[in-house]
């Protein structure tokens, strides 16, 4: 039953958000790649949406229902990833379309993880060390991407930011874990692309879906430590 449960309020937070990401590839289309909001108002993307969503969503609660589901804590540490799931879901696709990344939605992450702070200082914590360490996460995921951009590598501002968003609300420590896990996904997808001889390693991509799935991995990896 609480699968179940996981399952329609991914399927209806999809819904959701796929009007949300209409919204946004349509705020940023230029007369150059109408065809691009053409693409994504397609009716077959709406269950494309809800399913990657109920998927999403089901891989938390794999993990989540082992946990202690009466401690506030625990739930709201569930509700964070899924709320960054949804949020990251809409960076990767609009960043897919239009190689952009939308302020608002990394707003969005930011005001996530103050109210992340807020919680956790209000279940026993320490406000100041927790904003610290979300501060500390953002510069160095501010500089992880910066330095090689200053040395003209082909990194995006938009990526830029995203990377920093991330280490503000995953901190240091666990933005290295997204990092690595983020490299391992690049570097299955660069083989396969030499294996299908699609692109090579100088083949540009979108760099939001990898940082997504990197994050998103390494958040579930605390919960997985406890649910073990």
């Amino acid at each position: 039953m609480e699968y179940l449960l996981f399952a329609m309020i991914g399927a209806v937070s999809g819904v959701a958000f796929y009007f949300l990401a209409v919204h946004h590839v349509s705020v940023r289309v230029t007369y150059d790649n109408r065809e691009k909001l053409a693409l994504i108002k397609k009716k077959y993307f709406i269950p494309v949406w809800m399913l990657s969503y109920m998927l999403l969503f089901l891989i938390v609660a794999l993990i989540d229902l082992k946990l202690d589901i009466h401690n506030p804590v625990v739930i709201w540490s569930t509700v964070k990833i899924m709320l960054f799931a949804c949020l990251a879901f809409n960076v990767s696709a609009v960043d897919i379309l239009l190689r952009r990344i939308p302020n608002a939605i990394l707003l969005g992450m930011i005001f996530l993880q103050i109210c992340d702070i807020a919680v956790k200082q209000y279940g026993g914590a320490n406000g100041a060390d927790l904003l610290v360490t979300s501060l500390g996460g953002f510069a160095i995921g501010y500089l992880v991407f910066k330095l090689p951009a200053t040395f003209k590598l082909s990194i995006g501002g938009g990526d830029i930011k995203f990377s920093a968003v991330i280490g503000f609300m995953i901190g240091p420590y666990d933005y290295i874990h997204a990092m690595l896990i983020m490299s391992i996904i690049l570097l299955v997808f660069y083989i396969y692309l030499r294996v299908s001889k699609t692109g090579n390693m100088k083949t540009k991509a979108p760099m939001g879906p990898f940082l997504a799935a990197g994050t998103f991995v390494a958040m579930l990896l605390p919960l997985i430590d406890k649910a073990l």
